[in-house]
């Protein structure tokens, strides 16, 4: 396999695995923003 391939797989996996670390983290940042602001309560 050439370089350039070898260099877009490297950095599409990255992007690719990054997503299940970065969405939990998301999800948990919303949360805390969710729970500390009074105005988003009904």
């Amino acid at each position: 396999v050439e370089s350039p391939f070898i260099t877009i797989s490297q950095m599409t996996s990255i992007i690719y695995f990054s997503f299940f670390i970065i969405n939990p983290l998301l999800g948990w940042t919303e949360n805390k923003i969710m729970i500390n602001c009074p105005s988003s309560l009904p």
